[in-house]
């Protein structure tokens, strides 16, 4: 059975939002694999999600709830990347950016630049906390890119 639309492949960044397995509501940042009318593949995720489950995305002020269709296993390549499933009435295709954009992201970096991979900039609002910390700072994740990211927060 094939697809019914085609998939672009568009690398932006996301923010991802709705209920983990356990029942508890997170919002965290993410970024496409590739996207469709019908749907978009996330990859980045740490939250458990199943087949079934319902969840949102938000990218530069647009929002669509999808429908969590299939979960890379554990300990495999696709780890972290889910399919989703646009629901009734909503499309995905908003997710991919004008082709000049897009294609600045893989731009040459110049000559003096450090970086192996390039930083997609992105504005999504994340809770920063040392592991086993209740002390928790809010900021804004600025940039991303396979490394890390930059966020920026009140606290210095």
């Amino acid at each position: 059975m094939g697809r019914r639309s085609t998939r672009d492949q568009a690398i932006v960044p996301v923010r991802l939002w709705g209920m983990d397995v356990n029942g508890q509501p997170f919002i965290e940042a993410a970024w496409t694999g590739n996207v469709s009318a019908d749907g978009a593949l996330l990859k980045g995720i740490r939250r458990t999600l199943q087949p079934g489950d319902t969840i949102g995305i938000t990218y530069l002020g647009k929002k669509t709830r999808l429908r969590v269709i299939w979960v890379g296993q554990t300990g495999s390549p696709e780890q972290g990347h889910v399919g989703l499933q646009a629901l009734s009435g909503g499309e995905t295709r908003w997710l991919t950016p004008l082709r000049n954009t897009f294609a600045e992201v893989y731009r040459r970096s110049p000559e003096n630049e450090r970086r192996q991979t390039a930083r997609l900039k992105c504005e999504v609002k994340a809770r920063v906390h040392a592991r086993g910390q209740e002390f928790a700072v809010w900021g804004t994740v600025e940039d991303l890119c396979s490394g890390g990211c930059y966020v920026n927060t009140t606290m210095s």
